[in-house]
């Protein structure tokens, strides 16, 4: 079940990374200005983002995806102990 969803989450980034992509170079080859918010917009968020990683530091970040992994691997092994005992 979990796999149907990923595989349906991930086929959609993909294509809108490619509608981005393909609408970033039309604005880039044709130098229209007022075609380039979608461009500015997602700028802004990539600095954004890069800003509050470099903000929270490397330690910050480790110990963030750390607790995320071992969450999710402790989720997964109760789902998996859950299913044995009803099977």
């Amino acid at each position: 079940g979990v796999m149907k969803v990923m595989d349906r989450v991930s086929s959609v980034l993909v294509l809108l990374t490619g509608v981005y992509l393909t609408w970033y170079w039309y604005v880039a080859i044709t130098q229209r200005e007022d075609a380039g918010s979608l461009v500015n917009v997602v700028g802004r968020w990539q600095t954004n983002l890069a800003e509050t990683i470099t903000a929270l530091g490397a330690v910050r970040l480790l110990t963030l995806f750390t607790l995320a992994i071992l969450l999710t691997y402790a989720s997964v092994k109760t789902s998996q102990r859950k299913n044995l005992d009803q099977g």
